[in-house]
């Protein structure tokens, strides 16, 4: 039996930065109109509560043990991309002392969509102190599922795969390249342990009919908001910019921001005024409008790396040249990801599904 901790401590194991004003943006749904019938408390709760406040919770709750995962997975080959490796006893161990933070995960990610308050308007400046712990629960779910398959908890394994794919898909509404990376390595990471229950273990109907209702949970038109964040992204960048780094020293200023060195204020940008920032932003916007174009043909990635080498070139302004993203290196994450998930359904076969609880 694993007891909760009683601490009261709720700062989140070094990632407090930002956390009074995300606390500030949750947020809830409307309380439903007297006339409609009463819910059961719990489902209520389920429905209204913005899911990033129960992962600032169970954070706050999980956070020694946290810790300790994180030493032990330092001290030991850690390879969960390995189909053959397993965790030692001090791992699982600490798999068993974070037995009721994985229930809180668990929980948390059969919620709504999320919102963790990022403020776009810092531009690069902006914090995003959810990211780490995000992936860190991620980890350890995934972890747990591996030593519940091998220990023949298939159900388990099965309902924490899901909450992996559950988590990747919370949250694609944020609207920045690294949250983007993020939710593509969490269905990446869900699907590769889909494969390996399906390759190892023999699946009776009903969990295999489970798994691939997690697995088809949502639409495969930009299921995890990717092409959403390509369109956004460069938007959020320009408003930034204009915003902040105005009149004749606009170059300079922003130059400034980016490193304050001498190395920063010897590129093109740091000679510009605001006016020819914003004509030379064209090009950092038609760098990604070009990879837009690209992302669903044949050969994308391929095709995008060829775009990355005019960036350099300097084919779409210095802005682009200076500060626009690898954009290849997300195709290629997203295109593994699609092939994991496509190889998880074909091993499970997507065939005759009985009807289940949805994922």
């Amino acid at each position: 039996m694993h007891k909760r901790s009683t601490k009261t401590d709720r700062s989140t194991f070094g990632f407090s930065r930002g956390v009074a004003a995300i606390a500030a943006a949750f947020l809830v749904a409307p309380v439903p109109a007297a006339a409609e019938p009463l819910e059961d408390a719990e489902a209520m709760m389920q429905r209204e509560v913005n899911p990033a406040l129960r992962y600032w919770a169970a954070w706050a709750e999980g956070r020694e043990q946290l810790h300790a995962f994180e030493e032990a997975s330092a001290a030991e080959p850690f390879g969960l991309d390995d189909p053959d490796w397993a965790p030692d006893p001090r791992l699982a161990g600490s798999l068993d002392d974070l037995a009721c933070f994985i229930e809180l995960l668990i929980e948390a990610s059969a919620g709504p969509a999320g919102d963790f308050g990022v403020d776009y308007s810092k531009g690069l400046g902006l914090t995003m102190p959810h990211i780490r712990p995000l992936i860190m629960s991620a980890r350890v779910i995934r972890a747990d599922a591996r030593r519940s398959a091998d220990d023949g908890r298939i159900d388990e394994a099965i309902e924490r795969i899901a909450a992996i794919y559950r988590m990747s898909l919370q949250f694609t509404d944020e609207r920045v390249l690294i949250s983007a990376f993020v939710r593509v390595e969490m269905d990446r990471a869900a699907s590769a342990e889909a494969v390996r229950l399906a390759e190892r273990h023999e699946l009776n109907a009903a969990q295999r009919t489970r798994l691939l209702a997690a697995i088809d949970r949502a639409p495969a038109a930009d299921r995890l908001g990717v092409r959403q964040t390509l369109r956004s992204e460069p938007e959020i960048f320009r408003s930034w910019v204009l915003s902040r780094f105005p009149g004749e020293s606009a170059g300079r200023d922003l130059a400034r921001e980016l490193g304050g060195n001498g190395l920063w204020l010897s590129i093109p940008i740091a000679h510009m005024n605001a006016q020819q920032l914003t004509d030379d932003m064209r090009g950092y916007q038609r760098y990604f409008d070009r990879a837009i174009e690209l992302w669903d043909r044949d050969g994308a990635a391929k095709s995008i790396r060829l775009v990355e080498n005019e960036v350099g070139g300097g084919e779409f302004g210095a802005v682009a040249a200076s500060l626009a993203p690898s954009l290849f290196r997300l195709r290629v994450a997203e295109t593994g990801a699609d092939e994991l998930r496509n190889r998880a359904r074909s091993l499970l076969g997507a065939a005759e599904r009985d009807p289940v609880e949805d994922f």
